[in-house]
């Protein structure tokens, strides 16, 4: 109906609009994907995926710091997670790959993170909505979803590395 595609025209430009602010602010975009059908097939496949797509996503945020701030320190918020299996299962990626505290010699392989991660609500965190906006974008991008096209050319040059696994 015409309504519909006036509210979609719409919801597409507040989102080109949200993502071109990010550019402008120069925001930094690193992210991990899983693709459900390759997964399950590869040796890895009885890994749940959120843990090897947030395992990625580590990974390229510490990359970020090794190549861009070698001596500052990121902190690591995640959306809050319902399922506590899932939260535990994040949880546990983080401390397998970052050990131990700041003081520590030996801090893992997330050297440039703190030592802990810490769960927000996106309700009342700009940075979480934010990241809910780009995951949006790449997702959809990764979909091959041409009506995404407009707002992925606008934040690619914002992505430091992405990744898609296996």
């Amino acid at each position: 109906s015409q309504r519909s595609s006036v509210q979609y025209d719409e919801a597409m430009e507040i989102l080109r609009s949200c993502v071109q602010a990010l550019s402008d602010i120069g925001a930094q975009v690193f992210f991990g994907a899983v693709n459900l059908d390759r997964h399950r097939y590869s040796e890895w496949g009885h890994a749940e995926p959120i843990g090897a797509a947030f395992r990625r996503c580590l990974s390229n945020a510490d990359s970020w710091f090794v190549e861009n701030a070698p001596r500052e320190t990121g902190i690591v918020v995640f959306d809050s997670i319902r399922e506590s299996s899932k939260s535990d299962l994040v949880e546990k990626s983080f401390h397998d790959l970052r050990r131990g505290t700041d003081a520590i010699p030996d801090r893992g392989q997330l050297k440039h993170l703190c030592h802990d991660l810490y769960f927000g609500n996106r309700k009342y965190s700009t940075g979480l909505q934010a990241a809910d906006i780009c995951t949006y974008v790449i997702q959809r991008h990764l979909q091959e979803k041409a009506s995404i096209k407009d707002a992925y050319e606008i934040l690619k040059p914002c992505i430091f590395r992405g990744g898609v696994v296996p």
